[in-house]
């Protein structure tokens, strides 16, 4: 008889172990509170210096990205190994919006490709840098950080 319970209680043991470790692992997956990587359209413009943006129509963590229009996109070309390339470069802005010091601020940062990218993946890593992954159907890649804090922007790049 004593063995019968001896297995009940192991058993409740096992059990009590399972799902202690089964609650431990959900804790652990929800402590990640950035965002999850979201992806957003580059808005096509004419001058990619003077965008001028109404701050009343963002939020805190809000990104937007621009390119330049090309003035000859006739010069885009396809070469043998199915890369999209161009012969003239492509400016894209990156702008980041978050609260500092109370206030919404943009922080931009601009980067020059031989690629043509229509949208990008971004993600968050804290409330002050935002990484940007640009992949397109040709399998370019290129990846910038964009952190923007006390009125300084920093742009890193893989």
């Amino acid at each position: 008889m004593a063995s019968l319970w001896d297995s009940v209680i192991c058993s409740e043991i096992r059990f009590m172990k399972i799902l202690f470790q089964v609650m431990v692992l959900f804790l652990l997956s929800n402590c990640n509170h950035s965002k999850p990587q979201e992806t957003i359209t580059i808005q096509e413009i004419e001058e990619i210096l003077e965008i001028d943006l109404n701050l009343d129509q963002f939020q805190d963590k809000d990104v937007r990205i621009f390119k330049r229009k090309l003035a000859n996109p006739e010069n885009v070309m396809f070469n043998t190994n199915a890369e999209h390339q161009n012969n003239q470069p492509i400016f894209y802005c990156l702008v980041m919006f978050r609260i500092e010091d109370g206030q919404l601020k943009d922080y931009r940062a601009f980067v020059k490709s031989t690629f043509t990218y229509e949208k990008v993946n971004f993600e968050w890593i804290n409330d002050s840098t935002v990484t940007f992954n640009f992949k397109n159907k040709f399998h370019e890649h290129e990846i910038y950080t964009v952190s923007g804090y006390g009125g300084t922007t920093k742009l890193t790049w893989l």
